[in-house]
């Protein structure tokens, strides 16, 4: 048996959905789609980075492996939140000088 190691990618994968191997790569944006997904699923407001801070706690609990709109699976989040809420004052920064 052979391996070519030159098509070998870094992925990840949950071990309860690892049907849903990601590329590392391709994280990110699927972390994106993931919580604005979640968020449309669960009938929750998601046109603002602001209104995705209250659907992260959601993302925390085991049940969200049951719905399909979520490849990630469950994820703490913290980092997550702490991004949001640098990216909103920036945009308010922003906002203060160039109204």
């Amino acid at each position: 048996m052979e391996l070519d190691l030159g098509t070998v990618v870094p992925s990840i994968a949950g071990p309860k959905r690892p049907q849903d191997r990601i590329l590392l790569s391709e994280a990110k944006s699927q972390f994106e789609k993931d919580i604005l997904n979640y968020a449309a699923y669960a009938g929750k407001p998601h046109a603002r980075w602001s209104e995705l801070l209250e659907v992260i706690p959601d993302m925390r609990e085991e049940s969200i492996l049951q719905v399909d709109t979520v490849k990630l699976g469950i994820f703490q989040g913290f980092e997550t939140i702490k991004y949001i809420e640098d990216i909103e004052a920036l945009y308010q920064a922003f906002c203060t000088l160039a109204p």
